[in-house]
């Protein structure tokens, strides 16, 4: 998503993206704009995602050769990352860079690649510039070794698309089909449903802060992942009210939900950025999030955003009841969040910060 939104930015810079299959209904090969899409795989999930660094190595030295490429990137340091490493070791003069998105915690990594540690150094310390999306990951990439050039380039935000006036017709209708009342409080979350994004204490935060308050509220919670069953049972375990699980929606589809709410909300337990929060922000709904990872970059306490604990329910009850309660207080960090996110997360400037990444290494 970012890298399709920065490079159609770009239209003069021709782009072959190297993919994995995964479903077999997907193309091969598509194109878009100035972006050529290549798939690799048979559209078997798990053994796609497994083999990709050397099915990609394979057609990308491939096309090198019938075309040569000015520079290579990975997107994450995962299998993109070997694949872009073993490329660099048989065509060590293309210029190898590396974009840093994950946010998942140091443990997850080191549970994931302690066996083959020394060579997922290498997906770092081989690379020619990273580029991570925030200062946790720039650090996460010197503690690997790295010792090279470094610009942080966030990701950004589709200001026109979540600035775009919802017509009332269109909310009265989606609160009508959701069975959100006039009166009720709405909370919402954009997030994976996995364990690094604690959607369980989102619920927990939510029952506890509905139980001391007795308003009358829905929270809305956008998405899908591994855990939505865990966390459905859990929600029905503890009996709270009006939580509604929406699954996946389109991301064009997203503002209009963000329109219904009252408060953006996720306690993540790491995160390497975030860009639902920024979108929360950009659409004028104040966020409650956790001071882990790259969302201090972006959130300061009170004044672009509320920080709750991490794993502490009743924390996030009381942020809250705290910006519910304070009329001032929550315009004033509003206004301020929009105002952050037109500077510094338009897409058109992000894409111009990558533009200079990106000549950096084609003209060294």
């Amino acid at each position: 998503m970012a890298e399709e939104e920065i490079l159609k930015r770009l239209p003069e810079i021709q782009t072959t993206v190297i993919t994995a299959l995964l479903d077999k209904k997907l193309s091969r090969e598509e194109t878009l704009g100035n972006i050529i899409i290549k798939r690799v795989g048979w559209g078997r999930r798990r053994l796609d995602k497994y083999l990709f660094p050397f099915l990609a190595f394979r057609l990308a030295s491939q096309l090198h050769r019938e075309n040569p490429f000015n520079l290579s990137q990975a997107i994450m340091a995962n299998y993109a990352g070997l694949a872009a490493l073993i490329f660099k070791f048989r065509f060590p003069s293309v210029p190898y860079l590396l974009t840093m998105q994950s946010g998942d915690s140091p443990f997850f990594f080191f549970i994931r690649t302690w066996w083959f540690y020394p060579i997922y150094r290498m997906v770092y310390r081989k690379a020619d510039f990273i580029q991570p999306i925030s200062n946790y990951l720039s650090y996460r990439a010197k503690s690997y070794g790295y010792k090279g050039p470094i610009k942080i380039v966030p990701n950004g935000v589709d200001l026109a698309l979540f600035q775009n006036e919802i017509p009332n017709e269109k909310i009265i209708s989606l609160k009508r089909e959701l069975g959100i009342k006039e009166d009720e409080t709405v909370i919402v979350t954009a997030s994976r449903l996995v364990y690094k994004n604690a959607i369980d204490q989102l619920i927990l935060g939510f029952h506890e802060w509905q139980s001391k308050t007795g308003r009358n509220a829905t929270l809305l919670i956008i998405g899908d992942g591994n855990l939505r069953k865990k966390l459905e049972k859990l929600a029905e375990a503890i009996g709270a009210k009006r939580v509604i699980f929406l699954g996946e929606k389109q991301y064009r589809d997203l503002p209009q939900y963000f329109k219904l709410a009252d408060v953006f909300i996720r306690p993540s337990r790491s995160e390497g950025m975030g860009n639902a929060f920024i979108e929360a922000m950009a659409a004028g709904i104040p966020v409650i999030a956790t001071p882990v990872g790259g969302i201090p970059d972006f959130l300061e306490h009170k004044v672009t955003g509320f920080f709750c604990e991490k794993d502490n329910p009743m924390s996030i009850a009381r942020a809250i009841n705290e910006i519910l309660g304070d009329n001032e207080l929550r315009r004033m960090i509003v206004k301020n969040a929009k105002a952050l996110v037109e500077e510094r997360y338009d897409w058109e400037k992000i894409s111009g910060e990558m533009n200079e990444v990106y000549h950096l290494k084609l003209n060294p």
